[in-house]
């Protein structure tokens, strides 16, 4: 019964949505799901660990202490990544408080407006049914919905390297304001990133517009000074701030940022992110991608088709020779990924002459797979909650600790407990030696001797073996939940 409703409604489809105000109808439709996907319990889980548990605890201390240049966490400066995005989630958090929502709210409205602005641009440039496969396999993308809705950078960076495709593209002379902004923002989010579309964008101007590089020298000494201008304003005003940590800030922010994910060996090749490619397009349309990525080779010569052919591929070669594999690297590129698939289904419709069973076929195919894909892939993303027991440890922590007190975690998920307990966290894992968060089982035995030690958080397992191995250590056993457990050590 259910195949027979969905066929008849395809069919529906088919039959009335030839007419434009039908066609506006499904679209708005698809925006409508785009925003549930993005939106829908957004605000539920805690904060997990890692980035936006970091990102959280970065803007609760801007805000605090109304420092927005150079940013602080658990006690120390932070100069692993500038500081866009927690800009942005303090200006939500200015009139809607710091929660769960405003830490997420940037990723979540930089997915549906990236969502909107792939179906959009598909559906012009393709049509109906191929804008409807260009928006499901980026809806159904798990690794795409899951960073989109999380609080790290990867929806807001996708979201600018997007605009940046686009207005490379403008006619107009207003592109190089718009590609100035999108780059100094993109270097205010993501850091180093901001070399991959930098590098496209003249790479198109030298093949594409290269008669007109010298007569518009002038708009492109603007473009820099506009991408470079606002970044190098914070960074010197950070070297400022920082005294004798001065050149740690300009350094780190402008090399490090990326976390080594640029350091690249030809030794060190690999076939992850192709898997991760794989298995994030759900296995099936990684082929029809692979058909439409042939297929605008033939149109290469096309400045359009040669941005999108070598968005997705110049980053898939750079990060296949990186020294990081993580497949989140490649969310700024998915948007492209469908686009490439809209392209092929605009080309498998076109060589059966458009015909109107191919058509009721192709989308009833792609409702059966987004059917399954939710169930499978999306829903679970959805209702996740994967840090609650640190959530609920380090509430009642923030409830008993002193001030000043110092927690240690006998696992490495402090950000989540950072964030919760509003105090400064550190790590002892078996193997740590102490230095920066980490502490030493040795060295943390000492501080609980002497009383300098009074809150360790664990699972009961990992706090019976670190008090089997020093065995003179008196406590009590707090138990939160299922997977977190305190040890008192002292009253």
């Amino acid at each position: 019964m259910l195949t027979h409703a969905i066929l008849l409604s395809v069919h529906f489809i088919l039959t009335f949505f030839s007419a434009k105000k039908y066609l506006i109808f499904a679209l708005s439709l698809l925006v409508l799901f785009g925003i549930y996907l993005c939106f829908y319990q957004l605000g539920k889980a805690p904060l997990d660990n890692w980035d936006e548990a970091w990102y959280g605890e970065i803007t609760k201390n801007m805000i605090k202490d109304q420092e927005f240049i150079v940013p602080t966490w658990n006690g120390s400066h932070f100069f692993e990544k500038p500081p866009l995005y927690m800009w942005l989630t303090a200006f939500f958090a200015s009139f809607m408080g710091l929660t769960e929502f405003s830490v997420r709210l940037t990723s979540a409205i930089c997915g549906i407006l990236l969502l909107t602005g792939v179906l959009i641009y598909s559906y012009k440039k393709f049509g109906f049914v191929p804008g409807v496969a260009a928006f499901v396999t980026l809806a159904f993308n798990d690794v795409f919905i899951s960073r989109v809705r999380s609080g790290n950078l990867d929806a807001l960076t996708s979201f600018f390297v997007f605009l940046i495709f686009l207005f490379i593209l403008l006619k107009s002379r207003k592109r190089f304001i718009l590609l100035g902004i999108c780059f100094c923002l993109l270097a205010l989010t993501k850091g180093s990133f901001v070399l991959f579309p930098l590098s496209i964008f003249l790479l198109h101007e030298l093949l594409f517009r290269r008669k007109e590089v010298f007569k518009n020298w002038l708009y492109y000494l603007l473009l820099f000074a506009i991408a470079i201008g606002i970044p190098g304003l914070w960074l010197y005003i950070g070297y400022q701030n920082t005294l004798v940590l001065g050149n740690l800030f300009i350094t780190s922010y402008l090399f490090n940022s990326d976390q080594g994910a640029s350091k690249i060996s030809l030794a060190t090749f690999k076939l992850d992110y192709i898997s991760y490619m794989y298995y994030s397009l759900q296995r099936r349309y990684f082929f029809v991608f692979l058909l439409g990525f042939a297929l605008l080779f033939r149109k290469i010569k096309q400045a359009e088709y040669f941005l999108l052919l070598v968005f997705p591929l110049s980053l898939v070669l750079f990060l296949s020779f990186s020294q990081k594999t993580n497949n989140w690297y490649l969310v700024p590129i998915m948007p492209f990924f469908s686009i490439i698939i809209a392209y092929a289904v605009h080309e498998i419709l076109r060589f059966c002459k458009n015909n109107l069973i191919v058509k009721f076929a192709l989308l009833a195919l792609l409702i059966a797979l987004s059917v399954r894909a939710y169930s499978n892939n999306i829903a679970p993303i959805l209702t996740t909650a994967s840090a609650i027991g640190e959530a609920e440890s380090g509430k009642y922590l923030d409830e008993h600790a002193k001030d000043d007190e110092i927690i240690v975690r006998l696992d490495h998920l402090y950000p989540s407990m950072v964030y919760y307990s509003n105090r400064t966290v550190r790590s002892s894992v078996p193997e740590a030696t102490t230095q920066g968060v980490w502490i030493s089982r040795e060295d943390l035995a000492n501080l609980v001797r002497s009383k300098k030690q009074r809150w360790i958080v664990g699972t009961e397992t990992e706090i019976k073996q670190f008090v089997k191995q020093f065995p003179e250590l008196d406590y009590k056993i707090i138990a939160i939940n299922a997977q977190e457990t305190i040890a008192k050590m002292y009253d």
